[in-house]
C-alpha cells in the first residue's frame, strides 16, 4: 500500500470508464502495485451503451465526475474562483483570449476554466499536487485552467495524431510539467508541429496490455482447408476503424469460396446510435447477415473469449496510433492482419509478427489473408513471435513507470 511519501497523482480521463478503457485501469493496477497513490477523474460518465468492461461499476464507484455540475460542489468551486485572485484569472483570460477559434471557442473555453475550479477543488481535498491527462483534446485544457488558477501542475498523454484532439495545442503542452506520447511516429509529430512549446521532458511509452491476462488457456489451432474461416475484429465502431473495409474483404473471400464469418466487437460513441447503423446497413446491402456479427461493446473476458477460437485477428484501420487490440490479439498468439498506418510498424513487423497492408484495399488485405491461410505452420510461429513481441516490449507496466518517472522529475 502506497505511504505517506509515495508518489500522488490524478488521472483524468475523458467519459471514463468506456470500452477502450481497459489499458487505463491496467495502468491505475500497474501505478498502485508500484507504490502510488491514485486518485480517479473524468469529464462525464460516458453513455451506458460502452461501458462495456466488467470492471466497469468499480471504476465508477471510484472516479469523480466533473460534470455534470453537483450543487454540493458549488461552495468549493467559489471559494477556489476566489482564492485565485485577480492575476491567475488574468492569465487564464489570456489563454482564453488567444485562444485558435471564434466567439464561441473563446466562451467554451471561459466555461472550461469554470469546470476546472472544481478540480482545484478536487486536487486540494486530497492533497495531491499533479494531475495527468489521458487526453491532449479538452480534457488538458481543464488541467490547464486549474494549473493556471492555482492548483495542480499537470501532464498529458498523447494518444494519437495531434489534429484528432482540437486546437490549443501550444498552450496545453507549455504549460504542462512533462508529456508521454505512444510512439515514434507521434513524437516525431509533435516535434515538428510544437516545436518551442513543448516541455522539457517528452518520452515514449506506448501503451500497453496485462499478458497474464491475455494467454491462451489452449493451443493455438490454424485454420485447416474444408472448415469455417473465424475471423475476430476489435475496434470502436468509427469510419477511420477500416471496418467498412473488412465488411468488403468477407464479400470477397466468399467470392473466392472459402466459409467465412466475422465477429466485431465494439460500439460507436454514441452507444449505437451513430456509425453502426451505417455499417449494418453496408452488411445487409452486401447480403452479409449471416456472416457478419456486430458483437457491441465487449468486456475484457469476453473479447478473449472471442480471440479463442479466432483463426485470425484483423484490424484494417485507416489511422491508428499504435493498437491495444493488436497488442491483446498478438498476446494471444493470434495472426494479425492491420494497415500500414501510424505506428503500428512499430508494433507489427509485416511478415514476421503479422502481416501489413495498405489501407482501405481490400485486393491487398485478400491477398494477405490468402498468404496466411496457405502456411499454416507459418501463421502459428507469426503468433508465437507476436506474443514475445508483446511480452518484451509492450507490457502494460512501461506507461505506469514512464509516468512514475516524470513524477519524479517534480519531486
Amino acid at each position: 500500500m502506497a505511504g505517506a511519501s509515495a508518489p500522488s497523482v490524478i488521472l483524468l480521463i475523458p467519459e471514463f470508464p468506456g470500452q477502450t478503457h481497459n489499458f487505463f485501469w491496467r495502468e491505475v493496477a500497474e501505478l498502485e502495485a508500484l507504490g502510488a497513490r491514485v486518485q480517479l477523474a473524468s469529464t462525464r460518465r460516458p453513455p451506458s451503451g460502452v461501458q462495456s468492461p466488467h470492471w466497469a461499476a468499480q471504476a465508477i464507484a471510484r472516479t469523480d465526475y466533473l460534470l455534470p455540475l453537483a450543487p454540493a460542489a458549488l461552495p468549493g468551486m467559489a471559494w477556489v474562483a476566489l482564492r485565485a485572485g485577480p492575476l491567475r484569472w488574468w492569465r487564464a483570460l489570456g489563454v482564453t483570449l488567444a485562444s485558435e477559434g471564434g466567439i464561441q471557442r473563446k466562451l467554451k473555453l471561459a466555461a472550461l476554466a469554470l469546470v476546472a475550479c472544481r478540480l482545484v477543488a478536487l486536487a486540494r481535498a486530497a492533497g495531491i499536487r499533479h494531475v495527468h491527462v489521458h487526453s491532449c483534446a479538452d480534457a488538458a485544457l481543464v488541467a490547464l485552467f486549474a494549473h493556471l488558477l492555482g492548483g495542480p501542475g499537470y501532464s498529458l498523454t498523447l494518444h494519437g495524431a495531434l489534429a484528432h484532439y482540437g486546437p490549443d495545442q501550444g498552450a496545453k503542452w507549455r504549460h504542462a510539467r512533462f508529456a508521454i506520447v505512444v510512439s515514434q511516429t507521434l513524437l516525431a509529430q509533435v516535434r515538428t508541429a510544437l516545436a518551442g512549446s513543448l516541455p522539457a521532458r517528452v518520452s515514449v511509452a506506448p501503451m500497453g496490455v496485462d499478458t497474464a491476462f491475455f494467454q491462451r488457456q489452449k493451443p493455438f489451432q490454424p485454420w485447416c482447408p474444408g472448415q469455417p474461416l473465424r475471423l475476430f475484429s476489435c475496434a470502436r465502431l468509427n469510419r477511420h476503424k477500416g471496418h467498412a473495409t473488412a465488411v468488403q474483404l468477407v464479400a470477397a473471400l466468399l467470392a473466392d469460396g472459402l466459409d467465412v464469418t466475422l465477429q466485431i466487437a465494439g460500439e460507436d460513441d454514441r452507444g449505437g446510435a451513430g456509425y453502426r447503423q451505417e455499417l449494418a446497413a453496408q452488411i445487409v446491402a452486401l447480403g452479409l447477415t449471416s456472416r457478419i456479427t456486430l458483437l457491441g461493446a465487449l468486456s475484457a473476458i469476453a473479447v478473449r473469449e472471442q480471440q479463442e477460437h479466432a483463426h485470425l485477428f484483423l484490424l484494417l484501420s485507416e489511422d491508428e496510433a499504435l493498437g491495444v487490440a493488436y497488442m491483446e490479439a498478438m498476446a494471444m498468439e493470434l495472426p494479425v492482419l492491420g494497415c500500414r498506418v501510424g505506428g503500428v510498424p512499430e508494433l507489427i513487423e509485416d511478415g514476421v509478427s503479422g502481416r501489413l497492408v495498405p489501407p482501405a484495399s481490400v485486393d491487398a488485405a485478400r491477398a494477405a489473408v490468402q498468404a496466411m491461410l496457405g502456411d499454416a505452420a507459418a501463421a502459428a510461429h507469426m503468433g508465437v513471435l507476436a506474443r514475445q513481441v508483446v511480452v518484451e516490449r509492450f507490457s502494460s507496466r512501461c506507461s505506469a513507470q514512464a509516468l512514475l518517472a516524470g513524477l519524479a522529475t517534480e519531486a
